[in-house]
C-alpha cells in the first residue's frame, strides 16, 4: 500500500501507538479500513472495519495499543465507533473496552 495517507482516500490522521505501530483509518475500496504500520511507515497491512463509506474522523490512543476511532456514518446523521487493539499480529477489535465486559 503505497498512498495510504492519500487524500482520496479520506483518512483520519495517523496515529502512533505506545508500542510505536503507525495507524491510520478512513474510506477504503468496499468500506471503512484501517492500516497499520510496524515499520515507520515502509510498509503497511490494511484490515476492512467497517461498511460505511463516510470515513473521515478522529482517533485517540485510550489506553497503550487500544485506539477510540470516532467517525460519522454513510448518511452524516450519527457518529459511531470502535475500539480497536494494536498486537504484533495486527489489528483486532478491542471488546473488552465494551461496557458490558468487565
Amino acid at each position: 500500500m503505497t498512498d495510504v495517507l492519500s487524500t482520496e482516500r479520506r483518512a483520519a490522521p495517523p496515529r502512533a501507538t505506545s508500542s510505536g505501530a503507525l495507524v491510520v483509518a478512513g474510506r477504503m475500496p468496499g468500506g471503512l479500513g484501517a492500516y497499520v504500520s510496524h515499520d515507520d511507515g515502509m510498509t503497511w497491512q490494511g484490515y476492512r472495519i467497517g461498511t460505511d463509506v463516510w470515513g473521515m474522523g478522529s482517533m485517540l490512543e485510550f489506553k497503550p495499543d487500544v485506539l477510540l476511532y470516532v467517525y460519522m456514518d454513510s448518511r452524516g446523521r450519527f457518529a459511531r465507533s470502535q475500539f480497536l487493539r494494536v498486537t504484533p499480529d495486527g489489528l483486532e477489535p478491542s471488546r473488552e473496552m465494551l461496557p458490558d465486559n468487565k
